[in-house]
């Protein structure tokens, strides 16, 4: 461990193995966010007001046979449960590969006229139910957030597109400016692996029929990857004893995480994942603090981006758990609660990377001084770090 000084400089064959590597996963995941987008858009502008017209809304994440999730009262009274589950719409069977997509075009190919349904209930049985339309789709108030399902569309399309796009940015730039640079090129990957902490359900993986476990190896990854880059935080050097024990705790963690996405149902292997992810959080928070300390003025700016970066993350999610603590967002209109918890979850999802960025690329353009004080980093820096890093992840599965 003492001889991990720095990262070494991507020069040579490695560097040239290693951007070859990058510029793969790059592609592989700009088609994954041009294909998601599109297909969000489609599902929240056509799917939901298509569905919805009927008076209910099905699962996402099925295949074939559709739970249905929420009802509108007008389906509720034709007796429609939640938990039946759609298996066919008149006298064929949904295929085994049919989504909501399959579903809400065969309804909307009935030009508002009564559906059939054919449904499982939950004792097994295979009944019919017809169902009439309601108002327009597009113009029905969101049963559950409170507003019009066109605004409600637009406020989680963007929600869902805006981390996408500032990780993949990040993460280009990264390479671009600094495609030898060990502490950039680890940032890369890592922001181009957290793309995928949204992909749980997502329609790309849903209809390429990928498991979960490959995004969940590629959220412990990525937040691995960042962990061992923060410890390095600004130039890539471990010059505390405290950094390379994060970087081991980070490495190890990041072992755990894909053995643990394999082996889901090992209770006592998932708390010990969990411990290590605390270790190596802990230890990267404690060791930016200590090279805080010990650096110069320019240095201790490129931190101070980092500390930026997290500390508004942190006061997003506190303020998210302030709202439900106190019962404020219960006391919100449905649609302003909605509003405010997407913007609070894409600030979770945007401020580190751009604090990041900012301080391995374009630190010198920028007074940090004038956004945080010295203090403030100070004392803001290790719980910062460690709250980002411990909820990032499962606020965007639970989100998601």
């Amino acid at each position: 461990m003492a001889s991990l000084a720095r990262w070494p400089n991507l020069d040579g064959r490695v560097g040239t193995l290693v951007r070859v590597a990058y510029r793969m996963l790059l592609v592989l995941t700009a088609i994954y966010v041009i294909l998601d987008i599109p297909l969000e858009a489609t599902d929240l502008f056509r799917n939901s007001p298509v569905v919805s017209h009927y008076g209910f809304a099905v699962a996402r994440n099925a295949h074939g046979a559709l739970p249905v999730t929420q009802l509108y009262p007008s389906a509720e009274r034709a007796g429609l449960h939640v938990d039946d589950v759609v298996i066919g719409l008149g006298d064929a069977r949904l295929s085994p590969g049919a989504t909501r997509f399959d579903l809400a075009a065969q309804l909307d190919a009935l030009n508002s006229a009564p559906a059939t349904l054919l449904l499982l209930d939950r004792t097994g049985s295979v009944r019919t139910l017809v169902l009439t339309p309601q108002a327009q789709g597009l113009g029905l108030i969101h049963l559950f957030y409170g507003m019009p399902i066109w605004a409600f569309g637009i406020v989680q399309l963007l929600a869902l597109s805006i981390p996408l796009f500032v990780l993949l940015c990040a993460s280009f730039l990264l390479y671009k400016k600094r495609p030898s640079d060990g502490e950039a090129m680890m940032l890369a990957f890592s922001f181009l692996a957290l793309i995928f902490s949204t992909s749980s359900g997502s329609w790309p993986f849903l209809y390429a029929r990928l498991p979960d476990v490959v995004s969940d190896v590629a959220v412990q990854l990525g937040t691995a990857l960042l962990c061992i880059a923060v410890a390095g935080v600004p130039d890539g050097r471990f010059t505390s004893l405290w950094a390379r024990m994060a970087v081991f705790a980070a490495v190890i963690y990041g072992l755990a995480g894909v053995l643990l996405a394999l082996r889901s149902d090992n209770l006592h292997f998932a708390a010990l994942q969990a411990l290590l992810q605390y270790a190596a959080i802990g230890l990267a928070a404690v060791a930016i603090v200590v090279r805080y300390r010990a650096s110069a003025q320019i240095a201790r700016q490129q931190i101070k981006w980092v500390a930026i970066g997290a500390v508004v993350t942190v006061l997003a999610m506190a303020t998210s758990i302030a709202l439900s603590f106190w019962g404020i967002d219960a006391a919100m209109a449905p649609g302003l609660r909605q509003v405010v918890l997407l913007f609070l979850f894409v600030v979770v999802h945007i401020a580190i990377p751009i604090g990041m960025a900012i301080s391995v690329l374009a630190y010198r353009l920028f007074d940090s001084e004038a956004l945080i004080t010295r203090s403030a980093a100070y004392a803001a820096l290790s719980v910062s770090v460690i709250g980002v890093f411990a909820a990032s992840e499962s606020v965007v599965q639970s989100f998601g």
